[in-house]
């Protein structure tokens, strides 16, 4: 019998194949995975600030791969795994690399306000919240059209024309987010935008990376979530492939978000596409502007 370094409960200790030892075989699963995720993310994320050219990405992949060393710390503390590598060289690359960047940002001459891609946005429109990215509720489908062109050359994907009521029109695009391959819906109501829904279609081997990434950076842009679930179709299996489970329609995980001017929804489920995960994220305007 021996001590477990993470519950510190007496237990035959679990022989584990990577450095994260001396965790008792109850441990051992959820533990050593959350290790390996954050490790993975950590090292991906540090690779693309070296090579990104993008600003915003790297300060985002920045502050990504540090939340994740800080929660590896506590590993590293109780001498489960070794991190005096990435606390010695990557923790300070990253800290001055952010400063370098921030510091060029606050010597940029102040312009017309416009997004990244040269689209000049109404004074009206700029005083509107914030919705997803570059975009802002109520602007219109013209000026979303500029920031995010349409997939096809025909764009509107609907059209509901109540009586008395608004005139609703949506288009896609396809998009980067966060690195990965994304389907973004744009929605209007009286030609303004009211709703943007955001799908991933991910391989059950790289959801729960995928999926940490995700709920770390909206979690980061929106504070903790106010609603966070997981729903079981049959017997919780917590020691379970997240991707497996997923993909299989065992396991679906909610999460939501509220702000002055949006409602964010995350959803993570089976997807249409056989053997995949689908990730949703819904912004939606608040009722109160």
């Amino acid at each position: 019998m021996a001590q477990c370094k993470w519950c510190g409960e007496d237990s035959v200790l679990s022989f584990l194949t990577f450095s994260a030892a001396g965790l008792c075989s109850k441990c051992n699963g959820p533990v050593a995975k959350d290790i390996q995720s954050r490790i993975k993310i950590t090292k991906e994320s540090t690779i693309i600030v070296s090579t990104s050219k993008n600003t915003a990405t790297r300060l985002r992949r920045i502050d990504l791969a540090l939340s994740h060393i800080g929660e590896l710390k506590k590993y590293h503390e109780k001498g489960i795994v070794d991190l005096t590598g990435a606390l010695e060289k990557t923790v300070p690359y990253l800290e001055s690399t952010k400063n370098k960047l921030l510091k060029e940002l606050e010597v940029k001459p102040k312009r017309h306000k416009e997004d990244t891609q040269g689209v000049a946005i109404g004074t009206d429109e700029a005083k509107l919240g914030e919705a997803f990215e570059k975009t802002r509720w109520g602007m219109s489908k013209r000026t979303v059209k500029q920031i995010y062109p349409p997939e096809n050359e025909d764009p509107v994907i609907v059209e509901i024309i109540e009586d008395d009521g608004p005139t609703t029109t949506g288009y896609e695009s396809e998009i980067e987010f966060l690195g990965l391959d994304a389907f973004v819906d744009f929605g209007f109501s009286d030609d303004k935008l009211d709703e943007v829904s955001v799908e991933l279609h991910i391989s059950p081997e790289d959801f729960f990376n995928s999926y940490l990434e995700i709920k770390q950076h909206l979690t980061g842009k929106f504070g903790s979530p106010s609603s966070d679930k997981e729903k079981w179709n049959g017997q919780p299996q917590e020691n379970g492939d997240w991707g497996e489970l997923v993909a299989n329609g065992k396991l679906e995980i909610n999460a939501s978000w509220r702000t002055k001017v949006s409602q964010i929804n995350f959803t993570c489920g089976n997807g249409d596409i056989q053997e995949s995960c689908a990730i949703k994220i819904t912004y939606s305007k608040s009722a109160s502007i």
